[in-house]
């Protein structure tokens, strides 16, 4: 009896640190997010044509590594930063124009004064909903 119990407490011990251990390993990999030509719900919102979105998604990544660079250069001043920010969208607005039509346009600009989405950090975030996903 004694045997079987102290086999019991070998096997219960085991699978702990085996368990412990696959957790351990699933959380050490960082997360790779897929390489997404177009945001989704913006495609699917203003429904682009083949050449809107190419040129649309090179704006857009223009766009993003110039926010990357003022976020980097106005770190101390919250308020500079805004001010290029809203230059910027401005100007990726100018940059728009020639590529998507009015409507577009207006649609867009109203979307990107929408707060962004809660990331999965948050203890609300619920995913992505219906919104279907098109890359």
């Amino acid at each position: 009896m004694k045997q079987l119990m102290k086999m019991n407490a070998v096997f219960l011990v085991l699978f702990i640190l085996i368990s412990l251990t696959i957790a351990r390993l699933g959380y050490s990999q960082p997360l790779e997010r897929p390489n997404i030509k177009t945001p989704a719900p913006l495609n699917h919102i203003l429904i682009l044509s083949a050449d809107q979105k190419e040129i649309f998604v090179t704006i857009l990544q223009e766009q993003h590594e110039k926010k990357e660079n003022i976020r980097l250069s106005y770190q101390a001043s919250r308020e500079a930063e805004s001010a290029e920010m809203d230059a910027l969208h401005q100007d990726t607005l100018v940059r728009l124009q020639s590529v998507l039509t009015e409507a577009q346009i207006t649609q867009f600009d109203e979307l990107s004064k929408r707060p962004p989405p809660p990331r999965p950090s948050d203890k609300n975030w619920q995913g992505m909903g219906s919104i279907p996903a098109t890359f």
